[in-house]
């Protein structure tokens, strides 16, 4: 079943897990790729009577309702969790329930093979930009009636096998759809690692190209089942243009997206900061405002370091970042980052200062940058530092410190010329 298709099947038994009881009942789920799960069911309830009177809160709670699917069409049981109704009448009253969720999560029996696998099996779909190159080539060919008509080579692929270790494919299936499919050995991954890849691939391949990558589905196959997750493609690919964490521009590196996805699969501190680190810097580059986009870029440093030495933000509290940030460029970086680490402090102090405290005197952002320090260099200074800070917490101890000119001295795109008549 394709779920980047429209999608309707019969659930001939649901089971509605609320605060007021168990709901026993069949229905229907129709997928709809940019929507999600559309889901009409008919209840009946179990459980304890009703009380006399419902209070109606005065906003959402944020609780949710699980729901499980049984003998659906091709699974054996799917489940999701709807958010809690404000105030559902028709689920009280008619036990009936119409709803849509963004994402379900499937099983089914697989094949049962007699020699165990060695090696944790997942695969994953992601949309990604159109444009989006990878290492490998690609050939395809084209034959039509048994005459072959041509044939088209595009760096839309990724392979990498390690002897005994890691495997991973990926290509373009279609513009802006990518698969992948990995084997992890079990002898030096730990069980979850295999649903954990698959988000840590995105996380990887986001932060070598530069954008957002949307996870659609993600599946593996543990003991003779397959487990498969699918979400809403609700969300299109975002660049981070400018902000883009890397200094490498071009084919991306095969090696480097191998050791950060294998980095990110792991349950580790650096791994969930290199995570949170990506997130904020592509939060900072979707907002409205250019003020907006500074102070969220300069507040990533601070959160980084706090959270590397488990220092809590509190209120009325100062905590100078020159001495975790040096204790960082020590462990991480080493000496030749000295004198960079010292920009940073200067720089990231410089844009959160004129955007925390702006005083809207110049100009709506804030006071004008002095002269000689252009806040768009500042910007793009920090984000490829916070992509040296991603690439040293995932492991990596030879890196050499290397950042743009100043915009101001950047080749053109093109030129336009215009005659002189």
């Amino acid at each position: 079943m394709d779920f980047l298709s429209d999608h309707e099947f019969a659930v001939s038994r649901l089971r509605l897990f609320t605060a007021h009881g168990v709901y026993h009942g069949q229905g229907f789920v129709r997928w709809i790729p940019k929507e999600g799960a559309r889901i009409s069911a008919l209840f009946d309830r179990a459980g304890p009577e009703l009380p006399s009177k419902i209070d109606i809160p005065a906003v959402r709670t944020g609780r949710f309702w699980s729901l499980r699917f049984d003998q659906m069409e091709g699974y054996e049981w799917g489940i999701t969790r709807i958010a809690e109704p404000h105030f559902d009448l028709g689920m009280l009253l008619t036990h009936t329930l119409r709803t849509r969720v963004p994402l379900i999560l499937l099983s089914g029996r697989t094949p049962v093979t007699r020699t165990p696998n060695p090696s944790w099996v997942g695969s994953a779909r992601y949309r990604v930009q159109r444009n989006t190159l990878l290492p490998d080539a690609v050939e395809e060919e084209t034959t039509v009636a048994g005459e072959r008509l041509g044939r088209s080579l595009s760096r839309t692929g990724l392979r990498h096998e390690e002897s005994g270790g890691l495997r991973l494919a990926a290509r373009m299936e279609r513009p802006g759809i990518l698969s992948a499919s990995w084997r992890l050995p079990k002898a030096a991954w730990e069980k979850g690692s295999d649903w954990r890849f698959a988000d840590a691939l995105r996380y990887a391949l986001s932060i070598v190209t530069g954008q957002s990558a949307v996870l659609l589905e993600q599946r593996v196959i543990r003991g003779g089942r397959e487990y498969l997750q699918v979400l809403a493609d609700s969300a299109e690919p975002h660049s981070l243009g400018i902000q883009a964490p890397l200094a490498e521009r071009g084919l991306p590196d095969r090696k480097l997206i191998i050791s950060l996805a294998t980095s990110l699969a792991q349950q580790s501190n650096e791994a969930r900061i290199c995570r949170r680190i990506f997130d904020q810097l592509a939060e900072a580059t979707r907002q409205h405002t250019w003020a907006a986009r500074e102070l969220l870029t300069a507040t990533i440093l601070e959160a980084t370091l706090r959270s590397l030495e488990n220092v809590p933000f509190r209120p009325r509290r100062k905590w100078p970042i020159q001495g975790p940030l040096e204790r960082f460029r020590k462990t991480y970086l080493g000496e030749p980052w000295r004198h960079v680490c010292q920009r940073v402090l200067a720089t990231q102090k410089r844009v959160r200062d004129r955007n925390a405290h702006p005083d809207w005197l110049v100009e709506p952002g804030g006071h004008t940058a002095p002269a000689g320090q252009d806040p768009l260099d500042d910007l793009i200074f920090l984000s490829w530092f916070y992509g040296y800070v991603i690439r040293a917490l995932s492991g990596e101890r030879t890196l050499n410190p290397r950042f743009p000119r100043p915009h101001s001295e950047w080749r053109p795109m093109g030129t336009v010329r215009f005659d002189a008549g």
